[in-house]
């Protein structure tokens, strides 16, 4: 079963479904996003494998997602926190009704709380600021969030992974209607406020001094 805190039913796709769009929220408020829709059952055979369900592949599970952020251990109010997550396509072998198969997993949505009541659903597992794009920190992505007050928060992702299923001698992969969801490890963090400072040398010349990386207080 689907969590109803997650509202994937409000999703389509242009890649698995031929659909426009549709929105994403964060905090009620639309944003652009492209979410796939329930993939369509293939039409079965009266002679062909049973259609599996969500329920026939519970024994499958995908690999535990992971989170992590930028800054690496703490927030700036009033400045994006990047937010990453690592969720990758993985096949399963085992044995479903009787017959050896293979169950392929794929990320299609994560739902974002970011830990202070705002959530996001997107496409987008997001990217680090080093990814070689030349973003400077504290660059907003499409997975950041920018908190607006000092506390201490957790953070959390719901990844919902498309299945399919190939049974050995098959011709092809069979459609598993829904999602199955996994859950990554919180990331418990602090937020400050930083507090602009005249100093005699820059970050480069000086890593250690008021206000570069590492020295938030």
């Amino acid at each position: 079963m689907i969590p109803d805190a997650i509202d994937w039913a409000a999703a389509s796709t242009d890649e698995l479904g031929g659909v426009a769009p549709a929105p994403c929220t964060e905090a009620g408020t639309p944003v652009p996003c492209a979410a796939p829709s329930p993939i369509k059952q293939s039409t079965p055979s009266t002679t062909g494998p049973r259609i599996p369900t969500l329920s026939d592949i519970a024994s499958f599970r995908p690999t535990t997602p992971s989170l992590t952020m930028e800054p690496k251990k703490f927030g700036i109010v009033g400045r994006p926190t990047n937010f990453i997550v690592t969720a990758t396509r993985q096949s399963l072998t085992g044995t479903l009704f009787g017959e050896p198969v293979t169950v392929r997993f794929t990320p299609a949505l994560y739902r974002f709380d970011y830990g202070d009541g705002i959530t996001k659903t997107t496409r987008a597992a997001g990217s680090s600021w080093k990814a070689g794009r030349g973003e400077l920190m504290f660059t907003p992505t499409a997975t950041s969030h920018t908190y607006r007050r000092k506390a201490l928060v957790t953070a959390r992702v719901t990844v919902a992974f498309t299945a399919q299923v190939l049974f050995a001698g098959s011709a092809g992969w069979y459609d598993v209607e829904g999602y199955v969801v996994a859950n990554a490890p919180g990331k418990r963090f602090q937020l400050y406020v930083a507090h602009t400072v005249l100093v005699e040398h820059t970050c480069d010349e000086d890593p250690d001094g008021p206000g570069c990386p590492g020295t938030v207080h």
